[in-house]
């Protein structure tokens, strides 16, 4: 329920992935008599999320390596089933603190962007969706990543130059694999971008393209294939 069923990506992606991969598939789609129902793009990376927790003891801060899916809010929703593993989270102070409706983007309206992240993170980070519902548990986190830059002054030696970006845990899904949700985080892909590559950066703007395709071509593998 977490992967979709085919993913597409050109062998030297160009700045505008999506859109060229999106025109090669035109003529498959459905409403063109193909076997594709949507696309969504995907922007994935890794990082480190980390969240500061007041106990009893004091603040106590908690860090994990993650990888980041930045995603279109209004394309995942029809690739893959993102809505039922969010209502799967069945802790209350888990549930989903917005609108699901496609229409309507509830994460990036607030200056700090909204992210999703898995029950098995969330857990292991002290996370909830509630702010200052549960002691000894917060729904701010900061996502951590970075890029590869040249040193100045040399041409062939390269450092990481770190960036990070806070963010708010609107809400928390369970796909029913640990190995899956214990690292996860879901957020917009040009907030990703801008983090991971700096504003205006001349990168690919996506690192794959999902798709989910008919219900019938999925028992014509041989078919989908070709």
């Amino acid at each position: 329920g977490v992967e979709p069923d085919l993913t597409f990506r050109m062998k030297s992606p160009p700045r505008d992935h999506f859109d060229k991969v999106e025109e090669m598939l035109a003529g498959q789609m459905e409403d063109k008599g193909g076997t594709i129902v949507s696309l969504s793009p995907r922007l994935v990376t890794v990082g480190f999320l980390f969240s500061k927790v007041e106990q009893a003891r004091g603040p106590v801060e908690y860090r994990k390596g993650i990888k980041i899916l930045g995603v279109d809010w209004e394309r995942i929703w029809d690739v893959i089933p993102l809505e039922r593993i969010i209502r799967d989270c069945k802790d209350p102070f888990m549930e989903f603190q917005g609108d699901l409706r496609q229409d309507r983007d509830v994460f990036t309206e607030e200056a700090v962007p909204g992210v999703l992240v898995g029950e098995a993170l969330a857990r292991s980070l002290r996370l909830s969706t509630r702010p200052g519902v549960l002691f000894g548990h917060t729904n701010d986190a900061t996502n951590v990543t970075g890029r590869l830059v040249l040193e100045p002054g040399h041409d062939d030696r390269w450092r990481v130059d770190g960036a990070n970006l806070g963010c708010r845990v609107v809400g928390v899904f369970d796909s029913g694999r640990d190995d899956f949700d214990g690292v996860h985080m879901i957020m917009d892909r040009w907030e990703l971008h801008a983090l991971r590559y700096g504003d205006g950066a001349d990168r690919p703007d996506c690192t794959t393209i999902h798709a989910r395709v008919t219900t019938e071509a999925r028992g014509r593998l041989d078919d989908l294939k070709a």
